[in-house]
């Protein structure tokens, strides 16, 4: 008889996953709610580099369907960055949107993105923000269901659950299976244990006092994970993060698997900062590997046949959360490749255990303890907040 630690593993992984399945069938995924208010809104969107996708992500936040004022500010480091011809035409095909192109030369922080974002925060005019990162396109009532839901007065963060959809390269199509089979399931699973205390950057709608509680934007420049240090200081003060149903698409340009592979250690890395423990523990929810674990240590017809039902299922329902964030019908012959999916992580939690630098917009970042982070080599900043306007705006 083989040790009993494989069978209980396999046993508690299973459980996990089938967990996992059920919240996130519990969860009103899609549901829309009836439009409320529409107050002023200022959109924050921190930009680096430009690829193939990135005029339609933009564009979808200038054909918002929202009734109230709206404010879009697009920030990046230098006025020679490519990104800026992006928004610039999308400037001129809405001239009736109030957009605005704000240069964020300096270097506040190690955090390119919270350094742009806090430049901008002294151009935002309304009551209500909005964070989103440059990849995300957003439906065409995200900022109406947002509202809705919105207390101006409550110091409570809304945040969105996302998809990534697949690119054009072998990578980026493997990096959005991996991503939309479990990871919003987690998130999910998470809030079941106790009220979450992270937000997640793709889209983080607030009122406007809430950033202020949280000691403005720049409080996290030089922070690897913006969102988890703006949940996690937000809920220490007594507010909350709260999940809005309305998914938002991250469209990524194309991907090498040299580049997917970096992505992946960097969101592992971020993780096993900011939640150690959690992180650590992770590996015992990693059902395929226990289950392979399980059926090795054992010789019985009994246990193969079980380890195998249970495989199938662990496919079956991990497909099943890809096909509940809109991304088609499941196919139970690619459970092999959740299987797959689960044994590389395997690796990649290995990997985030053996280092604490990632790779993040072409720089080398050494991240410590409490999440903040240096870069290997020292860079400089550029000049000072440049302003480009719509028409609508003037």
């Amino acid at each position: 008889m083989g040790a009993p630690i494989p069978e209980i593993f396999a046993g508690m992984s299973s459980a996990i996953a089938l967990w996992q399945w059920g919240t996130a069938a519990r969860f009103p995924l899609h549901v829309r709610t009836r439009p409320g208010q529409s107050p002023g809104v200022t959109v924050f969107k921190p930009l680096r580099g430009a690829d193939e996708r990135t005029a339609e992500c933009l564009r979808s936040w200038f054909e918002q369907r929202y009734g109230g004022v709206v404010q879009l500010l697009f920030g990046a480091r230098s006025e020679s960055d490519p990104v800026r011809e992006v928004v610039m035409g999308l400037m001129r095909e809405f001239p009736e949107v109030h957009a605005e192109w704000v240069t964020c030369g300096e270097d506040w922080g190690t955090n390119g993105k919270i350094s742009s974002l806090a430049q901008m925060e002294a151009r935002a005019l309304h009551p209500f923000w909005v964070v989103s990162d440059a990849d995300v396109w957003a439906p065409p009532d995200l900022l109406e269901q947002l509202a809705a839901r919105l207390n101006l007065a409550a110091p409570v963060v809304w945040t969105c659950l996302y998809r990534l959809q697949p690119g054009s390269s072998g990578a980026s199509r493997w990096e959005a299976f991996v991503a939309n089979t479990d990871f919003w399931s987690q998130v999910l699973q998470a809030r079941d244990l106790r009220p979450l205390d992270f937000a997640l950057g793709a889209v983080m709608a607030m009122p406007r006092h809430v950033a202020g509680r949280c000691g403005g934007f720049r409080a996290f420049s030089d922070y690897l994970a913006d969102d988890y240090q703006l949940g996690q200081r937000l809920v220490r003060s007594g507010g909350a993060v709260e999940l809005c149903p309305v998914v938002v698409e991250c469209r990524g340009g194309r991907l090498g698997w040299a580049s997917a592979w970096r992505h992946q250690l960097r969101w592992a890395r971020t993780i096993r900062v900011c939640k150690p423990v959690q992180y650590f523990l992770c590996l015992l929810a990693n059902t395929t590997l226990w289950l392979l674990v399980w059926m090795a240590s054992h010789s019985g017809g009994g246990v193969v046949a079980t380890g195998l039902a249970l495989l199938m299922l662990r496919g079956l329902g991990a497909l099943d959360l890809e096909a509940r964030l809109g991304l088609g019908k499941v196919r139970w012959f690619d459970c092999w490749k959740v299987w797959a999916k689960d044994l590389a992580q395997a690796g990649v939690w290995l990997a985030a255990h053996c280092g604490r630098t990632v790779e993040w917009g072409g720089e080398r970042f050494v991240v410590a303890a409490d999440g903040s982070m240096r870069r290997e080599h020292s860079g400089s900043g550029g000049g000072g907040i440049t302003l480009t306007r719509s028409r609508a705006s003037r």
